[in-house]
């Protein structure tokens, strides 16, 4: 059973410059937790994209799911988070904000923007992982899994490499 599903959110969403059609609209959107129980966040990708645009609407920058789940939006792009010490304490440093195609963390007492990896290893991740997290699979098959997963209109379930699915970077203009 997924946190979300048909009928949660308006049946609207809104299509980038350039897209007609979802890619993989029915592809569930899941959560691994870092115990090792995923939890099924969206039923489908459409249902997220759902989810995408009544948060933008309201201007909704974050969502609680679950007790174990946090839904954070750029405007652009889903962070599913774990609710671990770690992404806690990132969430109340940074805010998310997607600047020129890229999602950055803005710490919310500095003038600084970082990648995702930098506010993590700022908030007490270890990073364990060769190289800056760029999309699902580098997060999913980092040593120690820092339990996020970015949903955006390109997601899929099971990205084949770094420059498959959902990224951090990479320009989604919104009509």
């Amino acid at each position: 059973m997924s946190l979300f599903s048909r009928g949660d959110f308006p049946e609207f969403f809104d299509l980038p410059q350039g897209q007609t059609t979802i890619p993989n609209p029915a592809h569930g959107v899941q959560l691994t937790l870092q115990d090792g129980s995923v939890v099924t966040v969206f039923s489908s990708l459409e249902v997220a994209l759902h989810c995408l645009k009544a948060m933008r609407a309201r201007g909704q920058w974050f969502l609680q799911a679950s007790e174990d789940v946090v839904v954070v939006s750029s405007g652009t792009r889903l962070l599913l988070l774990e609710a671990n010490l770690v992404n806690q304490k990132m969430l109340q440093q940074f805010a998310v904000v997607d600047l020129s195609g890229r999602t950055l963390f803005q710490h919310r007492s500095c003038s600084q923007s970082v990648t995702l990896t930098a506010a993590l290893q700022q908030s007490g991740y270890c990073l364990k992982a060769l190289l800056p997290f760029a999309g699902n699979f580098d997060l999913k098959g980092a040593p120690n899994p820092p339990a996020i997963v970015v949903v955006d209109w390109f997601f899929e379930a099971f990205p084949a490499d770094s420059a498959s699915g959902s990224q951090l970077e990479g320009a989604l203009v919104y009509s």
